[in-house]
């Protein structure tokens, strides 16, 4: 397995994939602006150090400005200038992690009434933690993408979970979720939409934070299982279970539990023919929004199914960017932090003398029946290949590699082959629950 380099302390935006290397989460580059007073050769040597550090997805746009201004001026009333940028920049994120920490101490100190839950995967591993009650890793195979029906899968489960151990749902859901677009995409909305038209709670806000600056507990848990693997071969898929016991077995949360995911509902195919033709690129660059409201209203003719969705950029109600100053404008650096106010939208319009402030997802329900999501057909081929050869290779059955294919011989007999998920609910095979502790 290759070795990768970790810093505990600087790994906001930061997801670890499973061979070890650490990737970072959105899409947003800046392009190349300066305010050095050094010489030409200087100034073009910083630029194309600064292209290549900001070449990187998830880097933070506004910390890849400060950093290029930083790295190339010595000017101390520059410098000063850029950490007065810096200040106001740092009150921004840092505002946003606040209102993400009061939503989970409203669920700590008042769970009949709020569910806050964290999203975060890395390859065929999905985390999700119930802030005050748990935390439940959900493993699934190379026959399932990680993708957005996946995670759909993941949420609906995590729901249904609170559901056998409070009776309902509470009557307003936090789900916070990064920037990927298995989370960040219109499927995941339009699932929230439905869950509050079929009444199952009353209000669900679905948030991230600012790219760049993702990273919360929820990191913390795939850091240490990062470190537990780096070094050591994990051969079975039992093995794998024992790891994931052992590192989270011992978890201050109430409950840590392992859930494997063989098939999975293709929810995309279910959502999105009924999705409004023009909603989209509500999470990019510029359009970007941190947050959605999807809250019960009664049915009318404005909101048919009874769902009134609302977004916006910030949770905070001001914050600010940093952006190249105006002509006009006297700067020391060529930037400015502009003061953005942050408000519930899409803003109120009048329609035949009636106000609406909301809008909706979904145009229509959804009336196809939900099929599941096929297999990758390769997968179970390639691996019944695999095992062929090594029993071929391992005759001798008290040798490691025997060892391991009698666990993956195990494993085989347990696993699907096929695709159809109402046959696998039924006998209890789609998915497995192995509670570590409660």
């Amino acid at each position: 397995m290759e070795d990768a380099n970790y810093d505990d302390d600087n790994v906001d935006g930061m997801s670890i994939t499973s061979d070890g290397d650490v990737e970072e989460e959105g899409e947003e580059n800046v392009s190349d602006n300066n305010a050095s007073d050094t010489g030409d050769e200087e100034e073009s040597d910083t630029a194309s150090d600064s292209e290549e550090y900001t070449a990187v997805t998830g880097k933070c746009s506004h910390c890849s400005i400060l950093s290029y201004l930083r790295s190339s001026t010595t000017n101390p009333a520059c410098r000063e200038e850029i950490s007065d940028l810096h200040v106001l920049h740092y009150s921004t994120f840092l505002g946003e992690k606040e209102w993400c920490h009061y939503r989970v101490w409203k669920a700590i100190t008042e769970p009949h009434n709020f569910m806050s839950i964290m999203i975060d995967g890395m390859e065929h591993l999905q985390g999700i933690i119930e802030h005050g009650q748990g935390f439940t890793m959900y493993r699934s195979f190379n026959n399932l993408p990680a993708n957005a029906n996946l995670n759909i899968h993941c949420l609906l489960l995590q729901l249904e979970s609170r559901i056998k151990r409070f009776g309902k749902l509470p009557d307003c859901i936090f789900i916070q979720v990064d920037g990927g677009s298995e989370k960040a995409n219109k499927c995941v909305l339009a699932m929230c939409e439905l869950l509050i038209h079929r009444r199952m709670t009353k209000e669900i806000f679905l948030t991230r934070l600012p790219v760049g600056h993702t990273n919360e507990d929820i990191d913390a848990k795939f850091g240490l299982l990062w470190k537990r693997v780096r070094t050591e071969h994990v051969r079975t898929p039992q093995h794998y279970s024992k790891i994931l016991k052992e590192i989270y077995g011992n978890s201050p949360q109430s409950w840590v539990s392992l859930q494997d995911i063989y098939a999975v509902p293709d929810y995309q195919a279910f959502l999105e023919p009924c999705i409004h033709a023009k909603f989209g690129n509500w999470w990019k660059e510029g359009n970007v929004q941190h947050c959605f409201r999807f809250c019960h209203v009664p049915c009318s003719i404005d909101y048919p199914m009874g769902v009134q969705t609302k977004f916006r950029a910030y949770w905070s109600d001001e914050v600010y960017e940093i952006v190249k100053a105006a002509p006009t404008v006297k700067t020391q650096t060529g930037y400015v932090a502009n003061r953005v106010c942050s408000f519930w939208g899409p803003q109120e319009v009048q329609i035949d003398g009636r106000i609406v402030c909301g809008m909706n997802i979904l145009v229509e329900l959804p009336k196809e029946p939900l099929y599941s999501e096929f297999f990758k057909e390769t997968f179970l081929t390639e691996l019944k290949h695999e095992m062929t050869n090594v029993n071929d290779k391992h005759p001798n059955r008290g040798d490691v590699g025997a060892v391991c294919a009698d666990y993956w011989n195990k494993f085989m007999d347990e696993y699907p082959q096929t695709h159809d998920v109402a046959r696998l609910t039924t006998s209890g095979v789609a998915s497995n629950s192995d509670c570590i502790s409660r």
